[in-house]
């Protein structure tokens, strides 16, 4: 049998035990079922924390550093998902699977079915259960019995297995038609402003308001309610580096707030549920940063190297990836060929992958997905992809900014792994896979994640009840 056939196999069995109710018996040494290590964990994405401004001694992160000795940290990185972008790297750490076997292969994807662009970053149209196609970490939770809540988490929208939520949306109606009922009131009762939320997402800088909120708003779920299970997003990282890109300084000054907002919640959690209570936190980032200043065209690219007749190109830009879809009947692996040797030629361009390739990236193939694309291309620092056709030329200049997307072999494009708490055992970790994180949480709760592809790192062996 070859590597995918076993691959599938396993992944089948591991589904039809997590259809099954838990079995507590014995193992066949006496063991009895593992003891938790913690009773509450908390998972915050910080969105575009790089490892490398972990480390930079510039920045100001009083409340990290003041914890690095207690925490178990991946000195050499989070090793992300491709592409580097939020929604499938999200996904990723809360299932601990590949975007192959979750189904989030981007931000956005081209759906050969309905052949039409179908945006997947901000759920604007498919519920959890639609998306993700394997359990989640907070789904392992709720079935063990525990209380789950995800403030601004993406890819939860309608979750049956959150207690509490709120999802990472930015239209108003869908903000509040897919919020837990009631707890937007609740909120504004305890003086917390959910009723801001819409406001601050069209301001320039309201992604800090937003992080500030959804801290609060986590402190109150759990002076109110004690979950077990915690997930939250912070975004304001992520705006500040687009808007003006790693090593201005802006970078510093948001690095010192996000370390505030982290501060603030870990003391907030533990006030609310008292000094016996058994707390972690883990730190995980979606993706780094590069700057950039230069777009490869793909629009251009291909009116200059046009493709067979009745082919037609669609691009789906990752920032630092592309998506390429070829459309039509007379597509032929002769055909990717040809635009791989040519496109792999283009000034930028790291590397053009082919859909025998793309296991390598964690994608599914074509055969595999309808919104899997023909190619996938990454781009070199400094330069990012556009679909655009009307361009002077396929490389032009522009001002400088920030991105990611780029194969997370990078240095600067690994993110940040960071746990401290209950059942955490300090220490450096060199690089970490961020498929590791949901089976590390399943570790320090005493759940089953079956499908999770990768072991825990940086707990304690748990103990026997």
């Amino acid at each position: 049998m070859n590597e995918r056939g076993s691959t599938a196999i396993s992944v089948f069995l591991a589904l039809l035990s997590w259809s099954l109710p838990p079995v507590l018996a014995e193992g066949p040494d006496g063991a009895v079922p593992q003891k938790r290590l913690s009773d509450h964990v908390i998972l915050v994405s910080v969105d575009g924390f790089s490892n490398a401004l972990l480390w930079d001694e510039r920045a100001p992160l009083p409340f990290l550093r003041s914890q690095l000795d207690q925490a178990a940290v991946a000195r050499d990185g989070l090793i992300c998902s491709f592409p580097t972008v939020t929604w499938p790297n999200h996904t990723t750490l809360v299932t601990g699977a590949s975007p192959a076997a979750h189904g989030v292969l981007a931000n956005n994807v081209y759906d050969r079915r309905s052949r039409k662009p179908v945006q997947l970053i901000l759920d604007p149209i498919f519920d959890k259960n639609e998306l993700v196609r394997v359990p989640t970490i907070y789904d392992a939770a709720h079935r063990a019995g525990l209380k789950t809540a995800a403030l601004a988490w993406p890819a939860v929208r309608g979750a049956k297995t959150l207690d509490w939520l709120v999802p990472d949306m930015h239209t108003r109606d869908g903000f509040e038609r897919y919020c837990t009922p009631g707890l937007l009131d609740r909120l504004l009762a305890a003086g917390i402003p959910a009723n801001r939320y819409g406001p601050w997402l069209g301001e320039s800088a309201g992604g800090a308001k937003r992080d500030w909120l959804w801290t609060e708003a986590a402190i109150y779920l759990f002076r109110k309610y004690r979950p077990n299970l915690l997930v939250i997003h912070y975004v304001e990282m992520d705006h500040v580096l687009h808007r003006y890109g790693p090593g201005t300084g802006d970078d510093l000054w948001v690095a010192t707030y996000t370390d505030h907002c982290l501060r603030r919640l870990w003391e907030g959690v533990h006030e609310a549920l008292g000094p016996d209570a058994r707390i972690t936190l883990l730190i995980a980032s979606d993706h780094g940063f590069f700057e950039t200043n230069r777009s490869i065209n793909l629009g251009v690219f291909f009116k200059k190297n046009p493709l067979p007749e009745g082919i037609r190109p669609v691009i789906v830009s990752q920032g630092g990836a592309a998506a390429i879809y070829l459309i039509g009947n007379a597509v032929t692996g002769q055909v990717r060929e040809q635009v791989k040797h040519l496109l792999q030629q283009t000034e930028g361009v790291e590397r053009v992958y082919l859909p025998g390739e793309f296991h390598e990236l964690g994608q599914p193939t074509p055969d595999e997905s309808p919104w899997a694309p023909d190619l996938w291309a990454a781009a070199q620092r400094g330069y990012s992809f556009s679909a655009n056709a009307t361009a002077g030329s396929v490389i032009t200049k522009g001002a400088r900014r920030g991105t990611h997307g780029y194969l997370p072999h990078h240095p600067d494009m690994r993110g940040v792994f960071y746990a401290v708490g209950a059942g955490v055992k300090p220490g450096k970790l060199g690089k970490v896979d961020n498929r590791a994180v949901a089976a590390t949480i399943a570790n320090l709760l005493a759940i089953e994640l079956p499908t999770a592809q990768k072991p825990p790192v940086g707990v304690q062996t748990p103990a026997a009840k």
